[in-house]
């Protein structure tokens, strides 16, 4: 299940309509996901789209990549910790061209405007809940979730993981 997770983020460098930014991970498995995940984003290539050893391409324009640092840096300046803290990159031959690495952010707050709001970069945040039913979260409460986003939820059940879909049932 982590390479999809990994995907749903890289894909078009998160600059699609359906980019998974959210991620809710019941606390019997929280650890091991957060760390596995972080893990195979700190290790994504990023390079020219048309390289075939690039894992994620550039996003749209500079303009695009300040607007998504300054996302990043205010979730964790909000009370988000950054587990992997991505960002622009800024040395090497890419550092001409719109490139900003994948971020994973822990977060707890749902107010919080990088939980709200759509970032449009490859921005994830991950949040533990500790239900075992994921539509009785606290975590899931008052959470703005228009139709067109979709999100999961990975929890531990009889003893497997499990991925259920908030939107979707089992």
């Amino acid at each position: 299940m982590l390479p999809v997770l990994e995907k749903a983020l890289t894909v078009f460098a998160g600059q699609f309509c359906m980019t998974g930014s959210r991620l809710l991970v019941q606390e019997a498995v929280y650890d091991t996901v957060r760390d596995r995940l972080a893990e195979r984003l700190r290790n994504v290539r990023v390079g020219p789209a048309s390289d075939p050893k690039s894992d994620m391409g550039p996003l749209i324009d500079k303009p695009n990549v300040e607007r998504v640092d300054k996302i990043v840096r205010d979730a964790v300046n909000a009370g988000a910790k950054a587990i992997v803290g991505g960002g622009p990159i800024t040395d090497g031959p890419l550092a001409n061209g719109a490139f900003f690495r994948p971020a994973l952010l822990e977060v707890s707050d749902n107010s919080l405007p990088i939980v709200q709001q759509e970032t449009f970069g490859p921005v994830l945040t991950i949040q533990r809940f500790c239900e075992t039913e994921p539509s009785r979260s606290p975590t899931t409460a008052n959470t703005v979730c228009p139709p067109a986003f979709g999100r999961e939820i990975w929890t531990a059940r009889c003893g497997s993981d499990k991925l259920y879909s908030t939107l979707g049932g089992t």
